[in-house]
């Protein structure tokens, strides 16, 4: 069970713990006897339960892993997020409100969105749904973040205070559906003003149907005996 410092990750400007974590585990594992390497891990945001004498409640942490299952990411329990009327305030901003319009547009849940929540843990946004978000407001907004400061936001607060530093106008803030990438319209639209994507981009009809005839069959054959289980293609069908 891991429990990431949030401090270390900001300082570093690390955003995508999960992949740190399981990048060092790896690195660490290439020094070990395989009999001593991480088969497994769980992350986990909150503290682990301990006694008056700081010792960890090894059959509380056992009941908790056994609740996580075999995923190995445990969120952080979203309760203890309570809106205080500061906080509403500050969601009440133009900035906060487009921020919050586009993070619930790629929310797996509709849930009440607060300003100390971390976008990996505790919204569960992986690096991809990340940078959809910030190409989401940079359309929304008719804005350009500057990428490495964007690279470097870890809670909501923190893109809310990016976007409110670069609006300079006023915000007409439109509907979630607004905010859902084209990526395939973003590509074609950008291939004219960068010809190294030109060639990648270029249709190829029989490279298209080559690829199918001898993918296919395999994609079939790994459903049926292999019971391959494909999810979340839909994303890329926009």
């Amino acid at each position: 069970m891991v429990i990431p410092d949030f401090e270390y990750l900001k300082v570093q400007n690390i955003t995508n713990a999960k992949h740190e974590i399981s990048f060092a585990l790896d690195s660490l594992g290439r020094e070990l006897p395989e009999y001593q390497r991480v088969r497994d891990y769980i992350i986990r945001a909150d503290a682990l339960p301990r006694t008056a004498t700081r010792k960890i409640r090894r059959f509380e942490v056992q009941k908790l892993i056994e609740a996580d299952g075999p995923s190995q990411f445990s969120a952080r329990d979203l309760s203890q997020f309570k809106l205080t009327d500061s906080d509403r305030h500050f969601l009440g901003t133009d900035a906060a409100r487009s921020v919050v319009s586009v993070l619930s547009s790629h929310l797996k849940q509709p849930i009440e969105i607060h300003p100390k929540m971390n976008l990996e843990l505790d919204l569960g946004l992986d690096s991809l749904t990340r940078a959809e978000c910030i190409v989401g407001l940079e359309h929304l907004l008719n804005l350009e973040f500057d990428q490495e400061k964007a690279a470097s936001v870890l809670t909501v607060q923190e893109l809310i205070d990016l976007t409110a530093a670069q609006i300079t106008g006023p915000v007409n803030v439109q509907g979630s559906e607004s905010t859902v990438i084209n990526w395939r319209a973003i590509l074609k639209s950008a291939s004219a003003d960068m010809p190294d994507l030109q060639p990648i981009l270029k249709r190829k009809p029989l490279m298209f149907w080559f690829a199918y005839l001898i993918l296919r069959p395999i994609y079939w054959f790994a459903r049926i005996f292999l019971r391959l289980e494909v999810e979340g293609i839909e994303v890329f069908r926009h």
